[in-house]
C-alpha cells in the first residue's frame, strides 16, 4: 500500500502548478495612477528595483483604486514591453499580485 501513498503524493505536487499556494513577498510599489485617455498617459506607475515603469492593465481579479494615497506593495512579474513611452514605457504583466 505505502506505494500507492507516494505515487498519489507524487501526481498531486505535479498537478499543482508552479506557484501553487507559494505565498510571494513584494518586490515593486504601485505609487500613483494617471486616469488621462491618451497613449502614454493612462496607467499605474509602478516602481521596481531602481526603475519606473507604467501598466495600463490589470489582471483579472487584482482590484487597485486609481486613488492610490501611499504606495501599494506588490509582486509583479513583467512581460515583454508594450508601447515606448518616454519616460516611462509601459510593459505587459504576467503576474501581479497582492501580498497579504
Amino acid at each position: 500500500m505505502k506505494p500507492v501513498y507516494l505515487i498519489i503524493t507524487v501526481l498531486g505536487f505535479l498537478s499543482c502548478k508552479k506557484d501553487c499556494g507559494i505565498k510571494r513577498k513584494a518586490n515593486a510599489e504601485i505609487f500613483k495612477f494617471n486616469s488621462e485617455k491618451c497613449l502614454c498617459c493612462w496607467g499605474w506607475y509602478v516602481k521596481k528595483d531602481n526603475d519606473t515603469l507604467k501598466i495600463d492593465v490589470l489582471p483579472p481579479g487584482v482590484n487597485i483604486s486609481d486613488q492610490i494615497n501611499t504606495p501599494i506593495p506588490v509582486y509583479i512579474e513583467l512581460g515583454a514591453k508594450k508601447y515606448n513611452c518616454s519616460p516611462y514605457d509601459y510593459y505587459e504583466v504576467k503576474k501581479l499580485e497582492i501580498p497579504k
